[in-house]
């Protein structure tokens, strides 16, 4: 059933001032409201879709979003080059599975979390080594987490085309959120602290005086505040380099490159794929949500009799929406990892994007300015939501915050 106080929080009229807009209602900018407004700050959170409410996905775009792959814990530029920011990732995975666990005795609500395993696929030596070292710190943070033999793999998941891999590992089970759900939850305690829920209300730019935010400019209006948070994926860029003295027009993307004094984001979309097979005879047996690390292909079970499968980078250039040209391009990314995958029946898919940096590391930080970024946790956000909503608010209340996020500032970029 949908989540009464998130329903009732969406509509009405916009507040004139506020201390804090969010832009962006997922995971993040809905764990970012529920911690300012938490700590007694006037909140408006603003979204330009339909905001999650806790019901059953009622279309594909809705599933869509609540869809997430398992992922990766390593790649072939491992962490080791950027030890400090893998270090501040893992801080906030750990320490937003504290707060999950404490979110419904504060909030007084449920919680969309459920326990997975997942089994990754490594189609060469350089990811089963940089798999290796990953688990090795899994099994440092107490995790069972393994590698195993890719026929091992094969018989875990009896989809998988086993000879096609180099090794596997089977990642210990998480506390794991599916970020639609995430969000709806956030969203629940945010409203029960009194933040100011909207959506279908994009945020069109950034009014400033002085160099400093003056007010936020969304479709609905202009909302006077003294901070922005950017949780808006790759929109975000777009708010960042705005500066409009008088009305809401967008200002162009960042440029190739900027004064480091000015907040420029660089925010990609990434288009990502989802599809379903039809019903199958017989039904599929419970299997791990697998994904193949080379391709990014992956696939989980989808109740009671069909599988759900999705492609991080399809390899065509389709717009977002149904698309019923996509069955072949999942059929296409199902065809090595998992054969009679591809062969089944599937319905049309969906083409979606998500957010990237250049170095695929999230962008987390404040500006002088009166901004504040929390975006490009490409696919993770759910993992880490409640942790950067700590975060945020300590960088707003100008405190140092217990985990160390400067390495993912965009600092590291100019």
């Amino acid at each position: 059933m949908p989540i009464p106080s998130v329903r009732r929080s969406r509509q009405g009229a916009l507040p004139r001032t506020v201390d804090v807009v969010v832009a962006g209602g997922g995971a993040v900018g809905a764990a970012v409201a529920y911690q300012l407004a938490d700590a007694g700050a006037s909140v408006l959170l603003a979204e330009a879709f339909t905001l999650p409410d806790g019901a059953e996905p009622t279309h594909f775009a809705t599933t869509s979003q609540r869809a997430a792959p398992p992922v990766p814990i390593a790649g072939h530029a491992v962490g080791a080059q950027v030890p400090a920011a893998g270090r501040a990732i893992e801080a906030l995975i750990r320490r937003s599975a504290e707060l999950y666990a404490d979110l419904p005795a504060r909030a007084g609500i449920g919680h969309g979390a459920s326990t997975r395993a997942s089994l990754h696929l490594l189609p060469d030596d350089d990811l089963v080594a940089a798999y290796t070292d990953a688990v090795a710190r899994h099994a440092a943070r107490g995790l069972d987490s393994m590698m195993i033999r890719a026929q091992d793999a094969a018989v875990l998941n009896p989809y998988v085309a086993a000879w096609q891999y180099a090794g596997a590992a089977l990642i210990a089970p998480e506390r794991w959120h599916a970020p639609g759900t995430a969000a709806a939850d956030l969203l629940a305690a945010a409203a029960d602290r009194g933040a100011v829920l909207r959506e279908h209300c994009m945020v069109k730019g950034i009014e400033r005086s002085g160099g400093a935010v003056a007010a936020a400019w969304t479709e609905h209006g202009k909302v006077h505040t003294g901070a922005v948070v950017l949780c808006a994926g790759v929109h975000s860029a777009q708010l960042a380099a705005s500066d409009l003295p008088s009305g809401p027009s967008l200002a162009p993307g960042p440029p190739a490159s900027a004064d480091p004094g000015d907040l420029r984001l660089p925010l990609v979309a990434r288009r990502r794929a989802l599809g379903f097979t039809l019903p199958l005879v017989p039904r599929p047996g419970q299997v791990p949500a697998t994904i193949d690390v080379g391709s990014t292909f992956w696939f989980a079970n989808a109740e009671p009799d069909r599988v759900m499968l999705g492609v991080e980078r399809p390899d065509r250039p389709l717009e977002p929406g149904h698309e019923p040209r996509l069955v072949p391009v999942l059929r296409r990314a199902a065809a090595q990892c998992a054969p009679a995958l591809g062969e089944a029946p599937l319905a049309p898919g969906w083409m979606g994007t998500r957010t990237e940096t250049p170095d695929g590391l999230p962008l987390l930080g404040a500006h002088s300015s009166g901004l504040l970024y929390a975006t490009g946790f490409n696919g993770a956000a759910a993992r880490v939501a409640p942790a950067v909503g700590e975060v945020v608010r300590d960088l707003l209340e100008q405190q140092e915050p217990d985990i160390d996020v400067t390495p993912l500032g965009m600092e590291r970029f100019w």
